[in-house]
């Protein structure tokens, strides 16, 4: 039996992503839990990996793939768009893939009396991060400024505001303070009282995290089988990751970072580690939950 060609590109890009991610984990670094980068294009400032050209930033998993780059400037292009600003790939410079779904178009059947219906095939192209390039990254740089905290009370308005934006979301109390935790029967988040973390940013990116989890139940995006796996099961490991990757996503949406979260995703990275070498697909089906769950918060869901 022969394998088409498209068929096996599919599969070359799922595992070379896949392959990236586990590089990032075996390391010890999770590549979605970055210190807050920042970047300058086209007179508008990006907390996510952008395109240096059109100034469109990439989501799902192309912001987590464009995140495996090691450089603090999330700017990126094709090759062709690099020599149209003027500049050069330098040699020796890696590129990074990204993907999209492009439509087939219908084909007549061996009858030639009728079209089968077209599909979707996956796609991707390859881009450099302009650090290595020869364009002056000066002019996409402007720092990283601290969100606005309010200090009386340690809210950042920003992401009180996408937390007021989730309409028909779970309650959010604050009774147990040992526990961060969102429990489907109740459709109840519970956090310790902000002034009990060291840092606002921390206290957020963890309600971010229990709140995509919440986006999982019956009512919402009904994500069933990740919301009952055990510890360690391969439900709980995908939904997990679901939450991790939608609590990046969100807090990019904010423009904050913590340390300690970074810190705190080693809890996850053996589970994670495992996993993904087990299931080269539980990256894509991961990010593309997040991505929902993310759309549903901020109430961009189709």
């Amino acid at each position: 039996m022969k394998t088409s060609k498209a068929k096996t590109a599919k599969t070359d890009i799922y595992q070379r992503i896949t392959d990236l991610v586990i590089e990032k984990l075996a390391t010890g670094v999770a590549p979605w839990r970055k210190p807050l980068l920042s970047a300058q294009v086209n007179g508008h400032t990006h907390h996510r990996p952008v395109n240096v050209a059109t100034g469109k930033p990439y989501d799902g998993i192309n912001a987590l793939i464009l995140g495996c780059s090691p450089y603090d400037l999330p700017v990126f292009g094709t090759f062709r768009q690099i020599q149209e600003l003027g500049g050069q790939v330098e040699k020796g410079a890696k590129s990074l893939p990204v993907i999209y779904w492009q439509k087939n178009k219908p084909q007549p059947d061996a009858d030639n009396e009728r079209d089968r219906k077209g599909g979707f095939i996956l796609k991707n192209y390859n881009v450099f991060n302009v650090m290595e390039t020869s364009l002056d990254t000066s002019v996409f740089r402007l720092g990283n400024p601290a969100p606005e905290v309010l200090p009386e009370t340690r809210k950042i308005p920003v992401c009180e505001q996408i937390l007021e934006g989730y309409h028909g979301g779970p309650g959010i109390v604050h009774r147990d303070q040992k526990r961060m935790c969102y429990t489907p029967a109740f459709d109840l988040v519970n956090m310790p009282d902000q002034a009990r973390f060291n840092q606002p940013e921390e206290y957020y990116h963890i309600l971010f995290h229990e709140l995509i989890h919440s986006t999982g139940h019956k009512s919402r995006l009904n994500r069933d089988a990740g919301m009952v796996g055990h510890f360690g099961s391969e439900d709980y490991s995908e939904e997990e990751l679901t939450a991790e990757l939608g609590a990046s996503f969100l807090s990019s949406v904010a423009g904050i970072s913590s340390e300690t979260a970074v810190e705190n995703s080693a809890a996850y990275l053996g589970s994670w580690l495992k996993a993904l070498q087990n299931d080269k697909m539980m990256i894509f089906k991961a990010s593309g939950a997040a991505k929902k769950a993310t759309e549903w918060i901020l109430g961009e869901a189709a």
